[in-house]
């Protein structure tokens, strides 16, 4: 009884294209070469009846297809680099800026696994969202580190600045105490840098 093979990429027994779909009965149109997909009809005369390696006619069984299988696409991975993208966004934020990057981390990481597990698509989203995720905490980190920084300082000029500003606005309207904020914080940088 002639060995059943499952539906895959097997090497084109026409040899015109780097693979060809068998559909677990017979050749089809569909054809890929250096990864592209593409159609190509079956010449006349047909090619062999099941995916074979060597000289036609020899029956040796098709290696493990050549190419990687076309598995659903992770959606983890997606996820994982939108919340990267946003959280770069957050990073001016201190410690909220932080967040989100890490999650999309840790999203990217298990994204990766599960891929590599069911073998199926979207490594590329995840490895943006790892790469875009560790920039985003790195940026984060340096702006929440800066900013307690400043408000920390010894003199505790900008804790004031901020208290001084929100003091203003309970009585003066915005845009006063916004100008008067702007001109405060370049004295207090002035002074910072003597």
């Amino acid at each position: 009884m002639p060995q059943q093979w499952p539906p895959g990429w097997f090497p084109d027994p026409t040899g015109r294209h780097d693979h060809r779909w068998w559909d677990g009965a017979a050749w089809t149109a569909h054809v890929a070469d250096a990864g592209q997909a593409g159609s190509d009809p079956l010449p006349d005369g047909g090619a062999p009846t099941a995916p074979m390696t060597g000289p036609a006619g020899t029956g040796t069984a098709a290696a493990v297809p050549a190419m990687r299988p076309q598995g659903r696409r992770e959606p983890l991975a997606v996820v994982a680099l939108v919340a990267a993208l946003v959280g770069l966004l957050l990073v001016v934020i201190p410690l909220v800026g932080l967040v989100l990057p890490a999650i999309a981390i840790v999203l990217a990481v298990v994204a990766r696994r599960r891929i590599r597990a069911a073998s199926s698509t979207g490594l590329g989203p995840a490895n943006g969202g790892l790469a875009v995720g560790i920039v985003g905490v790195v940026l984060a980190g340096l702006v929440t580190v800066g900013t307690f920084a400043l408000l920390s300082a010894d003199d505790g000029a900008f804790g004031e600045l901020l208290m001084d500003y929100v003091a203003c606005l309970e009585t003066e309207d915005e845009a006063t105490c916004q100008l008067r904020l702007e001109d405060d914080l370049e004295d207090a940088v002035r002074r910072a840098l003597r």
